[in-house]
């Protein structure tokens, strides 16, 4: 189901509130991201470029944390925007999402159906990881969306650059 306005406000509301950092932060986030989108599971991830892989620092499903994991940045459907292929920093995939990634076999298991990710810099500039939100339900990209995604990612960024520093 796509969310309104009041579900954004009450999102933004939640990362404004506390007092968190780091970890903390990085778990309401993920929430704030479920509050204000529906998504079935939502995340963000940090990026180790000497091994390639991307780490969840939170990630949610269904209005609960999830153990957290990791996996090689070709298994996500970031992937694209890790190697600068992307049409920016943000990706977003409505529907048919296993058919375009047939290789990812986790997304597959989760029944996963769309897929929003956009990535975030760290302290130099480059990029430290991204956050993502996936469904089990087709979703259309709609500019009110993509600005309240961008507004989590640039606040991710700004914490998990104060957290490394």
């Amino acid at each position: 189901m796509e969310k309104n306005g009041d579900d954004r406000a009450k999102a933004l509301a939640l990362l404004a509130e506390g007092a968190a950092s780091g970890p903390a932060f990085f778990e309401i986030a993920a929430r704030a991201l479920e509050v204000g989108l529906g998504y079935r599971w939502t995340g963000v991830m940090a990026w180790d470029r000497a091994t390639d892989r991307i780490s969840h620092l939170s990630f949610r499903e269904a209005g609960r944390n999830r153990e957290p994991g990791n996996h090689n940045v070709s298994e996500s459907p970031c992937a694209p925007l890790y190697r600068g292929e992307g049409a920016g920093a943000h990706i977003f995939i409505g529907e048919g999402l296993v058919e375009r990634f047939p290789l990812l076999h986790g997304l597959r298991a989760m029944g996963a159906v769309c897929y929003r990710g956009e990535v975030f810099p760290g302290a130099d500039g480059d990029l430290a990881g991204h956050i993502f939100a996936t469904d089990d339900k087709p979703h259309r990209d709609r500019p009110e969306t993509r600005a309240f995604f961008n507004l989590i990612a640039r606040r991710v960024g700004t914490e998990y650059t104060r957290w490394r520093a």
